[in-house]
């Protein structure tokens, strides 16, 4: 595993800067493409972290629930304070 987090860091240097010509999958709207180049990044940062894909990951399901909880948790306390710029 170690060896294989090693070659995918090697791989993906800067998996936040990937090309967006790279993405096979295109849309006419903006906003998409550059969504779907986010999930890119995601995914390499995560293989990077982690070492595997999320189908690979054998979390049990309530993990799974925890962990979307708190990042819904985090999103709607970051919409909260937009909330409170628009108010200003």
């Amino acid at each position: 595993m170690e060896k294989l987090k090693q070659l995918l860091q090697k791989i993906f240097k800067k998996p936040q800067s990937i090309d967006p010509e790279a993405i096979l999958v295109k849309t006419e709207d903006e906003c998409v493409n550059n969504v779907l180049e986010k999930i890119v990044n995601r995914s390499n940062e995560g293989m990077i972290k982690f070492g595997l894909t999320i189908k690979k990951n054998n979390k049990p399901t309530l993990a799974w629930i925890e962990d979307t909880q708190e990042e819904l948790l985090d999103a709607t306390i970051y919409l909260e304070r937009l909330k409170n710029d628009f108010k200003k």
